[in-house]
């Protein structure tokens, strides 16, 4: 004959491990969300640094409007756009410091943040460059 009491300990022991299975697949379930909602939203600041990053390559690449005999003016529209890419350059720097801190960033902006300043320097170097020729 089975005794009342290992039979309840037996079923408490089944409800125990009933809950524990719940509770790690639920404890499961909440992390998946939130790796899920961080991938998104890091997905979303890089698609918007990327417009960003496009919006600059526009800058750059933009022809100059001047008749190619006036060169003063062409040097002109040369510098301001070159300023205006260094202007648009420290908003996007700023952005994406803001990614980073954010913890948004896989490798917390290390490829990105040399390129940055690798850019930066070259158009500082450029502004330099057409001011003496100015």
């Amino acid at each position: 004959m089975v005794h009342p009491r290992w039979l309840r300990h037996k079923l408490m022991l089944g409800l125990a491990l009933v809950v524990g299975s719940v509770g790690l697949f639920f404890s499961g379930t909440l992390y998946g969300r939130r790796a899920y909602l961080n991938t998104v939203r890091m997905t979303e600041r890089k698609l918007y640094e990327l417009q960003q990053v496009n919006i600059l390559i526009a800058l750059l690449e933009q022809p100059i409007q001047a008749e190619p005999a006036d060169a003063t003016t062409e040097l002109k529209q040369f510098q301001a756009n070159t300023r205006l890419a260094q202007a648009f350059l420290k908003v996007y720097q700023k952005e994406h410091a803001e990614t980073v801190h954010a913890g948004l960033d896989p490798d917390d902006g290390d490829q990105e943040i040399g390129l940055l300043q690798k850019l930066d320097d070259g158009l500082l170097e450029l502004d330099t460059v057409l001011a003496q020729y100015h």
